[in-house]
């Protein structure tokens, strides 16, 4: 298998495997449906002019638990899609949990392909519907021109705080291995939301999480040390219309997984906030990029029968089944279980 490793860790696996065809996504056994919606009630974020009801999504292991848990962010495009073309756009009766989520649901919390014995509780908040959005979510707009409230770098790191704090107050939780994984615009989310950097947006979010009543930095100090142990994202808009450009540093343990092909999210801005946090002081293992040859966005449920897909996916459950941080990434020999 050949592979570059400097910074950044490039697949390719034509030269050695024959790797089947990518239209395919994951079968439906390979799925499972939330177990039950709950609804987060009076969330105050300052993006938004009222305080509002955000809804979630839960996917429950079996048993009793505690289990750790894991946020999970949707894309630009939302957690729906329409289960009938002729129904109208805002008619709910016609929509279902996205194919995607419901793959990852199952993976995460019931079985998984790999034979990980770790189960976790996932919540994967709604940061569209309850604001006017319909099945679109904000997807048709462009990022520059979206509303702060569901901005990746300013409003959608409120929602995923708001399910960490509704998290640490299941006694089914194991507050100390919270999680978060994002797609696309929600994978930058999880690089937001993991920031040490204490700009405006996170250090108000990170008071009213604690509690604390004036706005200063101590807040999110504070909170970094009761909050997520990790992120992994996929294919994540690191740009952030520049907001972190030469700041960012992480506070927990990063994964970043993209397709080589991804113009939608490009991988070399990805590269740019990791040379940052590593130039600012975080380590090698703490902010790993993986970019992987002949995949396009979307490609571990679009091209889920890829090896690539197959790799990058048992890398991101390897990193939350390892909670220690001393994880491991199938990076250096071939993995049995992703050879076609």
């Amino acid at each position: 298998m050949s592979k570059i490793f400097i910074s950044i860790l490039v697949w390719s696996v034509a030269s050695v495997l024959v790797v089947s065809a990518w239209a395919t996504n994951p079968p439906a056994d390979e799925k499972a449906n939330p177990t039950s919606v709950i609804t987060i009630d009076d969330f105050p974020s300052p993006f938004d002019e009222l305080d509002l009801d955000l809804e979630a999504m839960i996917w429950q292991p079996d048993g009793d638990g505690p289990f750790p848990a894991i946020i999970m962010m949707h894309g630009s495009g939302g957690l729906y899609y329409k289960t009938d073309p002729l129904c109208e756009d805002d008619d709910r009766s016609c929509w279902g949990i996205a194919g995607k989520f419901r793959y990852w649901g199952k993976q995460l919390s019931q079985s998984n392909r790999f034979g990980l014995p770790q189960k976790f509780l996932v919540i994967a908040p709604d940061s569209h519907t309850p604001r006017g959005y319909d099945h679109h979510g904000v997807a048709n707009i462009d990022p520059i021109d979206r509303p702060l409230n569901v901005s990746s770098y300013q409003g959608r790191p409120w929602d995923l705080y708001a399910s960490l704090r509704y998290l640490q107050n299941r006694q089914d939780v194991d507050v100390d291995h919270i999680y978060v994984l994002g797609f696309s615009d929600g994978g930058g989310a999880v690089l937001s939301s993991l920031a040490a950097t204490d700009n405006a947006a996170l250090v108000s979010m990170s008071n009213w999480f604690i509690g604390i009543d004036n706005n200063t930095s101590s807040g999110w100090l504070q909170m970094q040390s009761v909050a997520l142990k990790g992120g992994v994202a996929f294919y994540p808009s690191c740009g952030f219309l520049g907001y972190f450009d030469g700041i960012y540093v992480n506070y927990a343990p990063l994964l970043v997984q993209t397709g080589l092909l991804d113009n939608t999210t490009p991988f070399s801005t990805c590269i740019e906030r990791q040379t940052e946090a590593h130039g600012l002081g975080v380590s090698l293992l703490d902010f790993q990029a993986f970019g992987f040859d002949d995949m396009d966005h979307g490609f571990d449920y679009q091209q889920f029968d890829s090896t690539e897909a197959c790799v990058a996916t048992q890398n991101a459950l390897e990193f939350f089944n390892h909670k220690s941080g001393d994880y491991l990434f199938h990076h250096n020999f071939e993995v049995p279980v992703c050879a076609n």
